[in-house]
């Protein structure tokens, strides 16, 4: 019985390591100025920067962009029109940055 306690114990404290850690919720994330004037409106909704298309080349290899920037225009960029991010969830797994929100911006 000590053992199964013990097992049971190690497991739990061992997967509440392993998986993304939430560091922070916002309301808006954007990497630019935006007008509040224009009436933007929401292109997708849960767009994870994990599942998001690649950013082109030259953004990829730029040593200027933080991974935190990187990330956001990861997930505004993989929508056509996208200008912002709004609900924004973002996690964090030993190096990794992982962006989860709704992108936001005009449609075209």
């Amino acid at each position: 019985m000590k053992k199964l306690i013990l097992l049971v114990i190690t497991v739990i404290l061992l997967s509440s390591c392993a998986g993304w850690k939430r560091i922070a919720t916002l309301t808006v994330v954007s990497t630019r100025n935006y007008d509040t004037g224009v009436n933007y409106v929401e292109l997708k909704r849960y767009v994870d920067s994990r599942k998001a298309k690649e950013l082109p080349g030259f953004i990829q290899r730029s040593e200027g962009i933080d991974p935190l920037n990187k990330q956001i225009l990861r997930c505004v960029g993989s929508v056509e029109g996208g200008e912002f991010l709004k609900n924004v969830q973002i996690f964090t797994k030993k190096d990794r940055i992982r962006i989860v929100g709704d992108v936001w911006g005009v449609v075209k």
